[in-house]
């Protein structure tokens, strides 16, 4: 993909479409350039990430229906 890029960046002429393309070009030049750049997690770091994740949505989920069950409780009591 490289060598397509750099073969449409060298294309210079005046009309605005030429150089929206080269625009365009520039861009996905300067993005493969940065991911080059990018220090990629570990499978063992997403892993543990993604555990970390899923327990907190977890005790987050608990701690809401307790929330909602206390509170439909109460509400109930005072209703009737």
């Amino acid at each position: 993909p490289g060598l397509f890029f750099r073969r449409l960046g060298k294309r210079t002429r005046n009309k605005s479409g030429d150089l929206k393309l080269q625009k365009v070009t520039n861009f996905f030049q300067e993005t493969q350039q940065e991911l080059k750049k990018v220090t990629w997690p570990t499978w063992n770091e997403v892993w543990q990430a993604t555990l970390v994740v899923i327990v907190v949505t977890f005790f987050a989920l608990a701690f809401i229906a307790a929330c909602d069950f206390c509170i439909s409780t109460i509400l109930r009591m005072l209703i009737n």
